[in-house]
């Protein structure tokens, strides 16, 4: 039946993401890899832990997200293993292949979801140990940047607001994402209608005033943004960054531009065919 096999595809995905995501990550759920990143964020943890403050009692140039997933695993734990904090990292990855996997398999059918899990968790874990099997911002962020990128969109109000929502909240988990806002709002505003993109900025800006609530804004506005100026103005790295962002903006663009053209051709090939059948 077409639902049974729409499910049993769906199901197969979920699985998909779960395994090769534990596959890929197993050295840092067997073993407890030193990071510089994690040792910072497990401090901050233990200081939440202990009654104090974020950006008060203990701070980092970052989000304050992470170091509260982490202060909720050594609560659970209770103690400092970073083995749970991995784990909860290789659940995000999996969750935000699994996103744009579904995503994909919306828009262009099996095949280009299966590519789009395993090339989103390969690309996930492809760097050196510390890196690739640590949890450290970067990995928290992968599940809310994606949920964004996919709700920014589907062409509607509600979901463009959600989109912004979820990226600000991979903003609250690091801070480099709020980039992510541009494209955000312009593809909300193309799926959609214009003021779709509003709504996602205001989306985003509410999920980062949210922080507020848990932490002092003065501080983890200091600390995340306006007192990043050794580490975000640095000529030679925001020049790195800008070409960074460009090619990989362009590598985007141009494949997607390359994909609907082919969809176009076969589409057009297809009608044609139907047509020469039919006579």
């Amino acid at each position: 039946m077409p639902g049974k096999r729409i499910a049993g595809s769906v199901g197969a995905l979920v699985v998909a993401a779960l395994l090769l995501t534990t596959f890929a990550r197993l050295p840092g759920l067997v073993h407890q890899l030193f990071d510089p990143d994690e040792a910072a964020i497990a401090t901050e943890a233990i200081a939440l832990r202990d009654g104090g403050t974020l950006y008060t009692d203990a701070a980092d140039r970052k989000p304050p997200l992470v170091p509260i997933v982490y202060e909720a695993s050594f609560a659970a734990t209770d103690g400092t293993d970073l083995r749970g904090p991995h784990v909860l990292a290789s659940l995000a990855i999996a969750g935000a292949a699994l996103a744009l996997a579904l995503d994909m398999r919306r828009r262009a059918g099996n095949a280009a979801a299966w590519w789009a899990l395993i090339l989103a968790i390969g690309g996930a874990v492809a760097f050196f140990p510390v890196d690739g099997q640590s949890a450290n911002y970067s990995h928290f962020a992968l599940l809310p940047g994606a949920i964004a990128v996919v709700l920014a969109r589907r062409g509607r109000a509600t979901t463009a607001f959600v989109g912004g929502l979820a990226l600000g909240i991979a903003v609250l988990c690091r801070q480099t994402w709020l980039i992510g806002v541009f494209g955000g709002a312009a593809g909300a505003a193309i799926a959609g209608r214009r003021r779709d993109g509003a709504w996602f900025v205001l989306g985003t800006v509410a999920a980062i005033a949210s922080a507020a609530l848990y932490v002092p804004f003065g501080g983890f506005w200091h600390w995340t943004f306006t007192g990043n100026g050794g580490f975000l103005r640095e000529g030679e790295r925001v020049t790195k960054a800008i070409v960074d962002y460009l090619a990989s903006l362009g590598t985007f663009v141009g494949l997607h531009i390359t994909q609907n053209r082919v969809q176009f051709v076969d589409s057009a090939f297809g009608q044609q065919h139907r047509r020469n059948f039919l006579r």
